[in-house]
């Protein structure tokens, strides 16, 4: 060999000396993993300086020369300097070529540049050697991340070193759990400073995992593939494919397992986004996303992704199951995994030859972790038709509203004055109701109508849809036709094409249920807000509203406001929900009929006389919805009480879970009695949550949050879609401007503008 040949075959042999195995028998997946090609090509530059330096020509560099460059890359074996290494760099060059075939065809399909991935690898090549993606600066966040950019004030991110073989590395860790935006490619960093977090820094290094369970709807899967190591089990959740819905089983690839759920006539989809990544050490990652399972949603579009690490409990420790639990954060995860076909698959893979997997039943993530640094409540919605409260309150935007209610931040309500609950718990002079306002960012829009929208606002309140359901169809009809006269003044100062036109009408709050401006606001980006972000219409084949819903009479158009990431100039496919609260904005409502606000530290008793009036209508809604949860929110436990006459202990829930003594009223006290002495009695909650944050992946429609029917003693909730996500309490107005991912206080469209309209883009039809 010359001297270049030399040199280039000793340090293919350095870059690749710590692997077990021969390089012939990699995998090819191996060698396709997305980012590892041109950190290979940059360790094997490395090399080739480092054998200059450090050796002569006949004599290989000792281990230590080469250990004290960073790996990037997944090791592989040493190999011969002989003629084979010709071979192998062919073979690579080929592979990189049907790499990158595959990824020009997948952006043709999304209507996106073929060739924008490789004029910016070029550029990046000219740039000295900078890396776009896996810059030191994002390595040092996620060492030392800003605390204020977690779920709670004292959410964050830490590190520690693992050993791994022959190296140790800084392993970016999220004990306490951690909400991030997704990294865009033209938006890193983005103009807010928040720190981001990419799919390979959640799955962390391939070989160190032992077992995944993921979820997606979109999928790509030869691109998800070679993400992992060919030798881990994976189960993966999908949309069904059959036409009518049916649950299906099926191995699509070694080790891998796909499973659909049952979708009832094929209607809905099976839209949950979430990863249950096991490691070898027994840790347990826990991530939910609005990102689904394609490099397009990872690279191109924004997303958000709660992750959060799990400690495996010791054998002496585990807990029995208990199949009581309905409220912890692990028990509705494992009555997720049971919905959406997990439970088969999971028996299949090991009859398949893995019987060792850290879960081999679902109640084992239910026993075998420790859950109790997790501070978030997950929402499920599970397709399917559910009746009476126990299995209403499990799903949906019911389940929500329980969650809230759980988190102390139930807004009061003005009940229907034929509901039992109206004559129940009246509100002391000294108390106010709560003004909710909900921002909504969602990526897709549904048929909405104010008897929907009205049923939903009930609900983020904390309130009971048992109160909405008691207002009958007439209370409901009065509600909706209402608003929709109020806004009838709105509603003509549009254009037959639906675009906002001037001298909009000034709309008025309703007590009872109608939504308005100040209630709801939906975030969904104008079309002349596509047409200015980086990517244009070809970057947002994601996200869905219809012209013929849009123009709907009745269609509440005046609540839409527009899209901005705080990123930069780039949209966003983010499902994100802002709950805050605030005083009303009259007090005309003093005087009117209200419910006592409970919240996850007060317990409120209801006279023996407005007992019976609930009990004859819906026996068991009100212990549902009000008993104690093991939502772990750490909401101060400090109570003060004004009066000790006629009082007995009861128990309440702290926000570690620990029951602790507080006082209510007797059940012997006549309702006139409770009434009277309101004023001076009750539980004042010191330091209470100004509002919640929802993250995952509902979008503001009827089929991902339910539609509820029947009558407040026998509710019916209809669920069309698989969804999940998650729900925490913040506590100031700085926690929220922190967690926000998009540009507030919202803005209208602009005169002439409609929502982006996908169906009616040359890249969609």
């Amino acid at each position: 060999m010359d001297s270049y040949e030399d040199d280039m075959a000793r340090a293919i042999a350095l870059s690749l000396q710590d692997q077990t195995s021969n390089v012939s028998n990699s995998s090819v997946n191996d060698l396709e993993d997305i980012g590892v090609d041109d950190e290979f090509d940059e360790q094997l530059r490395m090399a080739v300086e480092a054998s200059k330096k450090d050796s002569t020509p006949t004599v290989a560099p000792p281990a230590p020369t080469i250990a004290k460059k960073p790996e990037a890359t997944p090791e592989r074996s040493h190999i011969d300097t002989t003629p084979a290494t010709a071979s192998f760099l062919s073979e690579r060059a080929k592979l990189e070529k049907e790499r990158l075939e595959r990824q020009r065809q997948f952006r043709k399909a999304r209507g996106l540049d073929e060739n924008d991935d490789e004029r910016k690898r070029k550029k990046s090549e000219e740039d000295d050697g900078e890396e776009e993606w896996e810059d030191e600066e994002d390595d040092k966040k996620m060492k030392e991340p800003d605390a204020k950019s977690s779920t709670s004030s004292r959410s964050a991110t830490s590190a520690r070193p693992a050993v791994n073989g022959n190296r140790v590395e800084n392993e970016g860790l999220f004990w306490n759990g951690e909400l991030r935006p997704t990294a865009v490619q033209g938006a890193e960093p983005r103009e807010d400073k928040r720190p981001t977090i990419r799919l390979t820094q959640i799955l962390g290094e391939k070989t160190d995992i032992s077992f995944v369970i993921l979820s997606t709807y979109a999928l790509d899967l030869p691109w998800l593939y070679s993400l992992f190591d060919p030798a881990v089990p994976v189960i993966l959740v999908t949309h069904p494919t059959d036409a009518g819905g049916q649950a299906s089983l099926k191995n699509v690839l070694p080790n891998w397992i796909k499973t659909t759920p049952v979708l009832k006539g094929g209607f809905g989809v099976m839209h949950m986004k979430f990863m249950l990544i096991f490691y070898k050490t027994g840790r347990l990652r826990v991530a939910v996303t609005t990102a689904n399972l394609v490099d397009f949603d990872w690279r191109d579009i924004e997303n958000a992704a709660w992750v959060q690490d799990i400690q495996p409990l010791q054998v002496q420790l585990r807990t029995k199951f208990d199949p009581k639990n309905t409220e912890s954060f692990q028990y509705i995860f494992k009555r997720v995994l049971d919905g959406v076909n997990v439970k088969p698959a999971l028996d299949k893979m090991i009859m398949q030859g893995h019987p060792n997997l850290p879960l081999t039943n679902t109640s084992d993530l239910c026993t075998n972790w420790d859950w109790s640094r997790v501070k978030v409540a997950l929402i499920p919605s599970i397709a399917g038709k559910y009746e009476g409260w126990n299995n209403v309150l499990g799903n949906g935007h019911p389940r929500l509203m329980k969650a809230i209610r759980n988190m102390g931040c139930r807004t009061g309500t003005i009940a229907s004055p034929s509901s039992p609950r109206a004559s129940s718990n009246v509100v002391s002079k000294k108390e106010k109701i709560k003004h909710l306002q909900v921002e909504y960012i969602t990526s897709s829009t549904g048929v909405y109508t104010y008897s929907w929208l009205s049923e939903f606002y009930y609900s983020v309140r904390g309130e009971s849809a048992g109160d909405w359901l008691d207002l009958g169809k007439v209370g409901k009809a009065k509600v909706w036709n209402g608003k929709a006269s109020d806004n009838s003044s709105a509603r003509t100062s549009r254009s037959k094409s639906g675009a906002v036109g001037k001298g909009k009408g000034k709309e008025k709050e309703k007590d009872a249920g109608g939504v308005t401006e100040g209630q709801i606001s939906i975030v969904f980006p104008s079309k002349a807000r596509v047409h200015a972000s980086r990517y244009g219409e070809r970057g947002a084949g994601t996200i869905f509203c219809q012209r013929k819903y849009w123009e709907m009479a009745n269609y509440p158009r005046e609540l839409f406001r527009e899209s901005r990431s705080l990123a930069g100039n780039v949209l966003m496919h983010t499902k994100m929900i802002i709950g805050t609260l605030s005083d009303p904005p009259d007090e005309s409502s003093k005087s009117k009929m209200r419910t006592k606000p409970t919240t996850a530290t007060t317990t409120t008793t209801m006279s023996a006389k407005a007992k019976g009036k609930a009990k004859a209508t819906s026996p068991d809604i009100i212990d549902l919805i009000d008993s104690d949860s093991d939502f772990d929110t750490p909401i101060p436990a400090k109570l003060t009480a004004s009066k000790s006459k006629n009082l007995k202990p009861t128990q309440s829930r702290r926000g570690n879970g620990k029951p602790t003594q507080v006082t209510s009223e007797t059940d012997s006290e006549t309702e006139s009695d409770t009434e009277s002495e309101s004023d001076s009695d009750g539980l004042e909650l010191v330091d209470p949550p100004i509002g919640w944050v929802y993250v995952g992946s509902h979008n503001f429609t009827p089929s991902a949050w339910g539609t509820i029917s029947g009558s407040g003693f026998n509710p019916v909730l209809n669920v069309k879609n698989y969804e999940l996500g998650i729900v925490f309490p913040v506590r100031s107005q700085a926690e929220i401007d922190r967690i926000a991912l998009f540009q507030r206080p919202l803005a209208k469209y602009k005169e002439g503008d409609v929502p982006w309209f996908q169906g009616e883009s040359v890249y969609f039809k």
